[in-house]
């Protein structure tokens, strides 16, 4: 069975997924981009589908839809209003021509904005989709309230989020004093990281403005903020913020490579996930495969998480993130380590990647099954 997936990102989740779904009998490829041009191979889509489509392709694996804009659109709306128009046209095109469309909600709605309006983009991908593959199942719920609920979803199934330690594995040992040493960081300081994509949607204001409150009384602490942000407003925002916190927040905002972004969860000494809404969290397995403790709020998609790997707050008091926040300063280092391993050995355990590639792959039967699509 051949399949397309869309688009290509630099998270390992998809180079795991697609080598064991070959032992499933898949053969799954990234839909071409034939040029150096993101707008022209945007434009070429429907025929590099035909293409695939006569060469025996009849599913479209979407992951996110970052990749289905034209150049620029993320500072234009003009263009975001032609991304989005021309993401309907793909949709239907796919329909028309018989390929069969299967999406993974990572997320119910983007961190970043990506459309004119990303609601009905996704209410629109809801309708098109055969199939709906999400990591846990309170997604479903949110998923239903973007077309007006569950009698009009597709099919959804759950698969399990692979675990990243095999990545881990191969990855060289580092100690934490190289990592720290590498990134320019102190050795002699308690690190909460945050990293991923740099989003308000992330709770990266939420995060700052509570450290803000609390970094005078733990001067021995650094908050370091690391990954790419592109939005110029809060890039301002958080440099803005580093300058007045003097010393206090580290800002590291560009795109991680692999070897940089093992080299900030090495040096962390615990990781913080603020988010104000969340469907599944691969940022989280990661930190944990590296065995830390992580902070996360009480949001039904990461109640699977090991309580014991966790320190949880309340997202909906006004103090809860800074008390995990203080939680994560004064907690003696041993506990730290103990509730780092806890996590590593849970992510150990965890079904990994020959069962989601099973269950994804019985996903892709079932859909050809379909007689027509939705």
């Amino acid at each position: 069975m051949r399949t397309l997936t869309t688009p290509r990102d630099h998270n390992p989740y998809q180079g795991l997924l697609h080598d064991a779904l070959g032992g499933e009998g898949v053969e799954p490829e990234f839909l071409a981009m034939p040029t150096g041009s993101r707008s022209l191979n945007l434009l070429l889509v429907p025929v590099t589908l035909l293409r695939a489509r006569l060469g025996g392709v009849r599913i479209l694996h979407v992951h996110w839809v970052f990749g289905l804009t034209f150049a620029g659109s993320e500072s234009s709306a003009v263009l975001r209003r032609l991304s989005q128009a021309w993401f309907a046209v793909i949709l239907f095109w796919c329909r028309l021509i018989g390929v069969r469309v299967v999406w993974t909600a990572h997320n119910v709605l983007p961190h970043d904005r990506v459309f004119h309006d990303d609601r009905a983009a996704r209410a629109r991908l809801l309708r098109s989709s055969s199939h709906v593959i999400v990591h846990d199942a309170a997604v479903s719920e949110a998923l239903a309230d973007l077309v007006g609920g569950p009698s009009v979803l597709p099919p959804v199934t759950v698969v399990p989020h692979g675990s990243f330690i095999d990545v881990d594995a191969q990855a060289p040992a580092t100690p934490t004093s190289a990592a720290r040493e590498r990134l320019a960081l102190p050795h002699d300081r308690r690190l909460l990281l945050f990293f991923g994509r740099v989003t308000r949607e992330k709770g990266v204001t939420d995060l700052v403005e509570a450290w803000s409150d609390l970094a005078a009384e733990h001067a021995d602490a650094l908050l370091v903020v690391a990954g790419r942000c592109t939005d110029p407003g809060l890039e301002a925002w958080l440099r803005d913020a580093a300058d007045r916190l003097a010393g206090r927040l580290h800002l590291d905002l560009r795109h991680l490579p692999d070897d940089d972004l093992r080299d900030h969860l090495v040096a962390s000494d615990v990781v913080v996930m603020p988010f104000r809404s969340v469907t599944t969290s691969g940022s989280a397995l990661m930190a944990m495969a590296r065995a830390r403790a992580v902070v996360v709020p009480d949001l039904p998609p990461l109640a699977s998480l090991p309580d014991a790997a966790c320190l949880r707050y309340d997202r909906r008091s006004e103090h809860g993130l800074r008390d995990a926040l203080t939680a994560a300063c004064v907690t003696p280092a041993d506990e730290l380590a103990t509730a780092g391993e806890a996590g590593r050995t849970w992510t150990a355990e965890a079904p990994g990647w020959p069962v989601a590639a099973r269950r994804t792959a019985q996903v892709y039967r079932r859909v050809l099954e379909q007689r027509v699509p939705r």
